[in-house]
């Protein structure tokens, strides 16, 4: 398998230091007006054919609702969240531009999140923005940055061990950084195998953690294993673009 379909996986997946844990938001913050909306967006992205402006307009509504929340950082983060959602759109529609605005958007809104305390979540999505950033600028920026994205990482994990998205995107990282930047197969594949043993905010992060595993396997020289992960995750989303094209490089074909 080369690369391209990890790359398009990562996208699917940015460290300053932080205040002390006082005052901070909870490891995992719950749901507020509009994550309804939020989560239908990413259903549709996860799970679509190509771009779509359905979840351009959900995206747009989650915005509009997030900001109306009276506490600041809560929504901070779920704007962080919904931009960085916004951001990975525009990487697949290959807009590159539009993504690094959205990239910084996010950026913006974490840092106010994390104003008065880390909080595993924030500090996850901080490396996940930075992720997107680097899928938009290129391997140069994620030279730059990838030690802060790396340190968020494992902070986030440290936080939140019981955070699955902390986890896909701790595995995300070691499945893709380089040896000598702290890449390790191994790792991320057993970070994986405990998310799964985690509750899922939602299929799509199952979806996520099957994905990455098929990749996972793949590189260890496992194909049953790594057939088996990817048809999981094809019986959640069998129409995903992002999939197929990962298929493609690993032999597999969807049955539709």
């Amino acid at each position: 398998m080369n690369h391209n379909g990890a790359a398009l996986l990562a996208a699917l997946l940015s460290v300053t230091v932080w205040a002390a844990n006082v005052g901070s938001l909870p490891a995992r913050p719950g749901p507020i007006d509009g994550f309804e909306a939020f989560l239908d967006a990413q259903t549709l992205i996860y799970a679509g054919t190509g771009p779509s402006g359905r979840a351009e307009a959900l995206l747009e509504r989650a915005i509009q609702s997030f900001a109306l929340e009276q506490d600041e950082r809560l929504a901070a983060y779920w704007l962080a969240r919904a931009h960085l959602l916004k951001a990975l759109y525009e990487n697949r529609r290959g807009d590159s531009r539009a993504a690094q605005a959205e990239a910084r958007a996010a950026f913006e809104q974490i840092e106010t999140a994390l104003r008065d305390g880390e909080f595993s979540d924030g500090l996850r999505v901080y490396a996940d923005a930075h992720f997107q950033m680097a899928q938009a600028r290129g391997f140069v920026y994620m030279i730059r940055n990838g030690d802060a994205a790396a340190e968020a990482t494992v902070r986030a994990l440290e936080l939140g061990p019981d955070n699955v998205l902390a986890h896909i995107t701790g595995a995300g990282y070691f499945l893709n950084a380089p040896g000598f930047a702290g890449g390790d197969v191994d790792r991320g594949r057993e970070l994986l195998l405990r998310a799964l043993t985690l509750e899922p905010e939602s299929d799509n992060d199952t979806f996520l953690v099957h994905a990455w595993l098929a990749v996972a396997w793949a590189r260890t020289d496992r194909p049953d294993r790594s057939l088996y992960h990817w048809n999981r995750a094809v019986a959640i989303y069998p129409r995903s673009e992002l999939l197929g094209r990962i298929g493609e490089e690993l032999g597999f074909t969807v049955n539709r």
